[in-house]
């Protein structure tokens, strides 16, 4: 699998065109898991019900990219202490993590980054314009590729809007609208 990019640097039009050539490929080939997702993120009660019963809130697939890769997307909805300036009212953070695996070696791997963020939009759907990426929060567990962080936030009615004045964040938001092509 590919090399996350390093922070800082936004992708060029070729990533963006490759982005959507890879979300028609995975809602053909993974639309239920796809749906899945969203239901997650947008109804409240399958996200309820998955953690009261201990079920991860969310989807194992096999990547489009890589043959032997296995990816892990996770979702969250999690109140946010903080609300924006200006916001009366509490503050959602909607996360969305992307993990690769390698099905083989049993070992983490990169995660192709149109593919990531092609899963990152997916998931999020009419949220996708108004999402942030992590830039820089990639964890590392043992030496190993971690996690990429997708995120939105979400007002008390479930409108998307801008982040919470948080000084600093644990890594810069890069808005997902500022990618080439978008």
């Amino acid at each position: 699998m590919a090399q996350i990019p390093p922070p800082g640097r936004l992708p060029g039009p070729e990533h963006a065109a490759r982005v959507a050539r890879l979300s028609e490929q995975i809602d053909r080939r993974h639309g239920g898991e796809v749906r899945r997702l969203r239901r997650l993120l947008f109804e409240t009660t399958p996200m309820r019900d998955a953690l009261l019963n201990g079920t991860p809130p969310g989807i194992s697939v096999t990547s489009v990219v890589d043959s032997h890769g296995r990816l892990t997307v996770m979702a969250s909805i999690s109140e946010l202490e903080e609300a924006p300036t200006g916001l009366a009212g509490g503050c959602f953070e909607v996360l969305v993590s992307i993990v690769g695996h390698h099905r083989v070696l049993d070992r983490r791997v990169s995660v192709d980054p149109a593919e990531e963020e092609a899963w990152a939009r997916l998931a999020f759907g009419p949220w996708a314009q108004h999402a942030y990426r992590q830039q820089g929060a990639v964890t590392s567990v043992n030496g190993q590729p971690g996690a990429a962080f997708y995120i939105v936030f979400l007002d008390n009615d479930r409108n998307p809007t801008s982040p919470p004045q948080k000084d600093p964040w644990p890594a810069p938001l890069l808005p997902l609208a500022d990618t080439p092509g978008a």
